[in-house]
């Protein structure tokens, strides 16, 4: 199994694709083949090469730290993770808004943390837009 926060999964995945073509090749020169074996075989090997213009393309994704009211959001590249650090303990709103995006904490990190890839962007950017952010304008209307 390979995984997409594997940091070698791209090179996995390539290695993985020659052993199928080589494996395909095979099945062919046996005459004995049925076309459930070379229909089987296709379908991996588009999908590892799906896979592979997939993570090669989130590869080139930059996202930059963003400051947000109380904290920071990172992209921590050796786990493969966007990663909301707080200065302090967030209050049940936020972390159950947290929880409902699909971050998790972790305890390993000190972070809520989610698997980086492009919805994971969008979800950080709303979440910072619209909860995170929106505490610090909430406060400054009660100044």
């Amino acid at each position: 199994m390979i995984y997409n926060d594997d940091p070698n999964a791209i090179q996995k995945l390539k290695d993985k694709l020659e052993y199928l073509e080589k494996q395909k090749e095979l099945i062919k020169a046996d005459e004995e083949h049925t076309s459930w074996q070379l229909q089987n075989i296709g379908a991996r090997i588009r999908e590892t090469k799906r896979r592979i213009a997939r993570l090669e393309k989130l590869n080139e994704i930059e996202f930059k730290n963003i400051e947000f009211t109380g904290g920071k959001a990172i992209h921590n590249k050796e786990i493969n993770r966007i990663q909301l650090i707080f200065n302090n303990i967030p209050d049940e709103e936020i972390r159950t808004a947290l929880k409902t995006r699909g971050f998790h904490w972790s305890r390993k990190e000190g972070a809520w943390q989610r698997e980086f890839n492009e919805n994971t962007i969008r979800v950080t950017n709303i979440l910072i837009r619209d909860v995170l952010n929106k505490e610090q304008e909430q406060e400054d209307e009660f100044e």
